[in-house]
């Protein structure tokens, strides 16, 4: 029997105590309840318990994601200037060079990549005249990774994709079957947000009727697994896939993936 279900299994179960208890005892329920209500929180509720499982896509899930550095090779132009070209500040520690300005907007849906690259020229001088977001990204993907999410969806559980990405991304990792793995997919531009806000995952969340202490999320960003943990979820930063696989072993019901 898959692990949710045998979760599943024991919540009945314990309803069913509960009830029976009442019926024919309101003293021993009294007395037996709170033990129950023990064995339910370190059973299902407590650090077994996991009810959804949100994967970061780009770096996690596929690798050669990374484009800029080619696409500002190919203008004659630093990744730097890159960067400045679309509003953001490479030197600004505080956030990562892609959650500001028009890439963010870009990942937020809230621009098309004609606007994109329209701004980016009139600020650059240079006449781009494709979309170099979809002529230079070639994902890859992580094999270990995908078993790791086919062990969990084997034993039941639910695993969803929570990704930072763009249209012409998007649309490439479709075409390539790489989100197949999946049971849903949340992708920024859809959705009108983007990672480390706090409503990027409260989306996820309140689509799949969850608590943030019911949900893993793993993510190659440092920033986006400080600020879902901040939340609640448990959050892991992904390393490599054999990290991950020993991590989740107590879901996938092997110590090695």
């Amino acid at each position: 029997m898959p692990l949710r279900q045998k979760h599943n299994a024991i919540f009945c179960l314990c309803k069913t105590i509960c009830i029976t208890i009442s019926i024919h005892s309101s003293v021993t329920a009294l007395a037996f309840s709170p033990c129950l209500c023990l064995f339910w929180t370190l059973n299902v509720k407590g650090a077994g318990f996991m009810k959804l499982f949100i994967f970061d896509m780009g770096g996690v899930v596929t690798s050669n994601v990374a484009c800029i550095p080619e696409m500002a090779a190919s203008l004659g132009i630093g990744v730097d200037a890159f960067f400045r070209g679309t509003l953001a500040d490479p030197s600004d520690i505080r956030t990562s060079p892609y959650n500001t300005g028009d890439i963010a907007e870009l990942m937020k849906g809230t621009i098309s990549p004609g606007t994109f690259w329209t701004r980016f020229n009139a600020r650059t001088g240079l006449a781009v005249q494709e979309d170099l977001w979809a002529a230079f990204f070639r994902p890859e993907p992580d094999e270990g990774t995908y078993a790791v999410i086919a062990a969990l969806r084997s034993n039941g559980w639910r695993v969803v994709c929570g990704t930072n990405t763009m249209h012409a991304h998007y649309e490439s990792h479709l075409a390539c079957k790489h989100y197949a793995c999946f049971d849903a997919v949340y992708a920024s531009h859809r959705m009108g947000v983007i990672k480390p806000d706090p409503a990027f995952w409260h989306c996820i969340l309140d689509a799949e009727s969850c608590e943030p202490n019911e949900a893993f999320f793993t993510d190659d960003d440092a920033g986006n697994v400080r600020a879902a943990g901040e939340l609640g979820l448990r959050a892991q930063l992904f390393v490599d896939s054999s990290t991950l696989a020993a991590s989740l072993g107590e879901w996938t019901g092997k110590r090695r993936v």
